[in-house]
């Protein structure tokens, strides 16, 4: 079982997963840092947000015609998923996959 102290959550924004352009750089930085923990024996609950791509794509459905809140908040859901499918996919070897995929 784990230990309270061995498990950390961090909320990672998607203007740093994605401030323009995917930022492999950081994210090649984070991921080795994440792993350098868990070798440790930490384990992590990592939590992404939309950021930027979100907003880009709320923006664009506005301009292209009238949307609900609800499509909005459909669009902000699916652009934070991309996001964390991508922490899933980048730490494969750790993640817990049934759990990732649950949504």
């Amino acid at each position: 079982m784990t230990q309270k102290e061995d498990l950390i959550a961090i909320s990672v924004g998607g203007s740093l997963i994605v401030p323009d352009e995917i930022n492999t750089s950081w994210l090649k930085d984070f991921k080795t840092l994440i792993e350098n923990y868990i070798d440790l024996g930490k384990k992590f609950i990592i939590i992404c947000g939309g950021g930027k791509t979100c907003r880009k794509y709320q923006q664009a459905a506005k301009t292209l015609g009238e949307v609900s809140k609800d499509d909005l908040d459909w669009i902000g859901i699916h652009a934070t998923r991309i996001n964390a499918h991508l922490f899933r996919t980048i730490f494969e070897k750790n993640a817990r996959a049934k759990l990732a995929r649950a949504f």
